[in-house]
């Protein structure tokens, strides 16, 4: 089981042209995963960031 935390699900949703391997690195860690964990807070934490980031 891989756990996934707001960071890790940011990098999978986002195209940041300056955290490209990041990017990479995190959606490459999901399709290699069968079984993801990924707690209660991480969706509202995400959505706060990708609101945050919108605003700016």
């Amino acid at each position: 089981m891989t756990a996934v935390d707001t960071n890790v699900l940011i990098r999978i949703l986002i195209e940041d042209p300056g955290a490209v391997l990041q990017m990479q690195s995190a959606r490459a860690l999901l399709a290699k995963s069968e079984v993801l964990y990924v707690p209660r807070i991480v969706p509202v934490e995400t959505v706060w960031v990708l609101e945050s980031a919108s605003q700016n």
